[in-house]
């Protein structure tokens, strides 16, 4: 008999080591799974070149000028064609803006470039616009920034 009790003793242990392996097993892989679906998700490039507005600088002393710096991201799968910039000011008016180096540009993958806009924004003043680049295959960054009172 009490060789009996020792190999259901035996039994017992082995049940609850094999429930702790499976428990590990299945929440390792249950891991793996969510993680997997969610990585996939995260790092997906995109298709067409993405830029980005850097800065967008308007000075009080010259109310006819203003700078604005575009990128093209060193993950963008190429060259983006920079076709036009606008401003779209608060009472829904969009401006076309003629930039030096003139348009349209070709900005070269993780590249940026700054542009010189000739707009006179003085009318302006104190007023949140935004600023829409249009480029001709992809995704056009907009920035919105408050013009410079003057004082």
């Amino acid at each position: 008999m009490r060789l009996a009790q020792s190999v259901h003793g035996i039994s017992k242990l082995m049940f609850i080591i094999s429930l702790l392996v499976a428990l590990i097993i299945g929440a390792t892989l249950s891991y793996v799974w969510t993680m997997g679906y969610y990585a996939s998700k995260e790092y997906q490039l995109p298709e067409k070149p993405s830029l980005t507005i850097e800065t967008a600088d308007f000075s009080a002393g010259e109310t006819t000028l203003f700078n604005v710096v575009i990128l093209n991201p060193s993950y963008s799968p190429s060259s983006a064609d920079i076709k036009r910039i606008m401003v779209l000011t608060e009472n829904d008016t969009l401006h076309d803006v003629e930039v030096s180096p003139s348009l349209p540009f070709s900005l070269e993958v993780g590249s940026s470039e700054t542009f010189r806009g000739l707009w006179n924004w003085s009318g302006y003043a104190g007023q949140t616009i935004e600023i829409i680049v249009l480029v001709s295959d992809g995704s056009g960054p907009t920035a919105q920034t408050t013009l410079p009172t003057l004082g």
